[in-house]
């Protein structure tokens, strides 16, 4: 988000290096400016003139203390996208624009926001040599995520589902009174089935068992010799005070909840009391 006062990289070849918002178009002075919205700014810093330039890049040239308009490209707050997706950067930037919102500069350094096309930046955009894509690849989207729908509001509905109604981990455990998980950070030497407990089972567990205390320790082991001694298991303490212990090395995570459930005699949660959203 950019306000009054905030200070922006110049990513062209206007000659500007480093601006400051002293105003905001189109909005209340109070509202800030995200990516594709207009600014006015005043230049900081600018690099010398070069006298050998001619032509265009020489009338278009700015200095240091010239006000101008600008269009925000970059910010480092984070912007949430139509798909559920969010892109942030490493630093606010923007690009100098004249009165018919054209670049004042031939060329634009680094990456840019897509959202500028959606504000008719066409021109801007084609000027950038890489465009951050509207919608995330469904390759790199996160694992958890891969087989759900691509909407946004249909991913949240089939997310809570799974949460509220893993494969067979919708279960109640009256007789415990607290779950540890313990595993390496590093997925290797036996620890998957464990990390997979918690990111899938152990969620419903919790969603069903408000009153367990479910506690998880990731341990960073930085050798190999400490990654084989790492342990991974899962104690579990009664309500009585007693406490027991599922070794989950080179255990799939169904396993282990398989063990967990005839361990503790934990009681399958009714279909009618498991919550389902629909469309």
């Amino acid at each position: 988000m950019i306000f009054l006062k905030t200070m922006l990289r110049v990513v062209d070849n206007s000659g500007a290096e480093l601006v400051e918002c002293i105003k905001v178009l189109g909005k209340k002075p109070t509202n800030h400016a995200n990516i594709g919205d207009k600014v006015v700014v005043v230049v900081q810093n600018a690099k010398s003139l070069n006298q050998h330039l001619t032509g265009a890049s020489a009338s278009n040239r700015v200095k240091r203390g010239d006000i101008c308009r600008a269009v925000i490209v970059r910010t480092k707050s984070p912007t949430l996208r139509p798909d559920g997706s969010v892109i942030r950067f490493d630093d606010n930037a923007c690009v100098l624009i004249n009165q018919k919102d054209e670049p004042i500069g031939t060329r634009v350094n680094g990456v840019v926001a897509r959202e500028l096309r959606r504000k008719n930046f066409n021109k801007l955009v084609t000027l950038a040599p890489k465009v951050v894509a509207s919608q995330l690849p469904k390759a790199s989207r996160a694992l958890f995520l891969k087989d759900l729908p691509t909407s946004r509001l249909a991913r949240q509905r089939e997310n809570l589902n799974l949460i509220a109604n893993y494969k067979d981990s919708a279960y109640k455990f009256p007789q415990v009174s607290k779950l540890h998980l313990i595993f390496k950070s590093h997925n290797a030497y036996g620890h998957m089935g464990a990390k997979q407990f918690w990111k899938w089972n152990l969620r419903t567990i919790c969603f069903h068992n408000p009153d367990v205390n479910i506690e998880v320790t990731r341990v960073d082991c930085p050798t190999k010799e400490e990654q084989l001694k790492c342990p991974s298991v899962l104690k579990v303490v009664y309500a009585d005070g007693r406490e027991k212990k599922i070794d989950c090395k080179n255990k799939h995570s169904d396993d282990i909840m398989k063990e967990l459930v005839e361990l503790t005699q934990a009681v399958k949660c009714p279909e009618d009391e498991i919550p389902v959203l629909k469309k």
